[in-house]
């Protein structure tokens, strides 16, 4: 496997995570990072313009979700034959834009978790039996920062691409990757907490997937408990998966089985830039992540 550099785009929380992964990648020799931030410990480069010479095969883009646009599209004119990471979601609004010069993938990490892998494989030998599927995921934002407050962050931002349709459309890729979502019945969203932002923070979307199956899904970043939980209805068998307690649950009328899988979040990433690096193609691509961007386009205000 050929050694090469990396470039990150945007050096905060995201950078950070990414930043440390490539440092252990055994395929990657130097980290150069584009940002404002000086107290960076990688090379560091004030702007775009300034890395036109530089020599690397990845790039990571984790910069705010209102610049992936113009920094993808930098990259894809100026540079050939790189692999590029787009934290996701991948654009904040519906974008037009052509990938013909490099290869784009959309950091949907919850891809590369086992319990996600272990459903895949069961779903796949039984597409034709499934009748509904719903994802949940509820959150509280306040929650989620250390250094910073929430409402500080560009997830309380409409304008840097904030907002909980958004920031956890990891389930709407989900839909789409696991059940096949595609036709939406309909998809709403709105703000409905007193939480001190401009975004939405309450969603709700119903589609068809695979045989027409039911898939609803429910996002919320207004709730003080974690929820992460995926229920899926066959003909003849139901599935209870909680992403984390990381209680995978299977049961019919007369049985019922349980495994527990061991908490891997860091490891998500980690496996996202290795199956970038080597070719997998498991990773959310350019064209899955610019339909999750379209219906996330597809959500109406309440």
């Amino acid at each position: 496997m050929k050694i090469q550099n990396a470039l990150i785009i945007g050096f905060g929380s995201s950078g950070k995570r990414y930043s440390k992964i490539l440092k252990k990648n055994k395929h990657i020799a130097k980290v150069f990072v584009v940002s404002q931030n000086k107290n960076c410990p990688f090379k560091r480069y004030e702007n775009l313009n300034e890395i036109r010479d530089l020599n690397f095969g990845l790039v990571i883009i984790s910069s705010k979700t209102s610049d992936h646009y113009n920094h993808l599209k930098f990259i894809e004119n100026n540079f050939k034959n790189k692999k590029i990471i787009v934290e996701k979601p991948l654009f904040s609004s519906p974008q037009k834009l052509k990938i013909k010069n490099n290869k784009v993938y959309v950091g949907y990490n919850l891809r590369f978790d086992p319990m996600i892998k272990f459903l895949k494989k069961i779903i796949n030998k039984r597409k034709s039996e499934i009748i509904f599927s719903n994802l949940t995921c509820l959150s509280f934002l306040p929650s989620w920062k250390k250094k910073i407050t929430y409402d500080k962050s560009y997830h309380s931002s409409e304008k840097y691409g904030g907002g909980v349709t958004r920031d956890l459309s990891h389930e709407i890729d989900l839909g789409c990757y696991l059940f096949g979502l595609k036709k939406i019945k309909y998809a709403i969203n709105s703000k409905k907490s007193p939480l001190k932002i401009n975004t939405d923070d309450f969603s709700n979307l119903l589609g068809e997937g695979y045989k027409k199956c039911i898939i609803s899904i429910n996002l919320n970043y207004y709730f003080h408990k974690d929820v992460r939980q995926i229920h899926l209805g066959m003909k003849n068998r139901s599935y209870i998966i909680d992403l984390i307690s990381r209680k995978f649950v299977s049961k019919n009328v007369s049985t019922e089985k349980s495994r527990i899988f061991k908490k891997t979040k860091d490891s998500t990433y980690y496996d996202l830039v290795d199956d970038v690096i080597k070719n997998k193609n498991n990773c959310c691509n350019f064209y899955e992540g610019m339909k999750v961007n379209q219906i996330i386009g597809k959500f109406k205000t309440l």
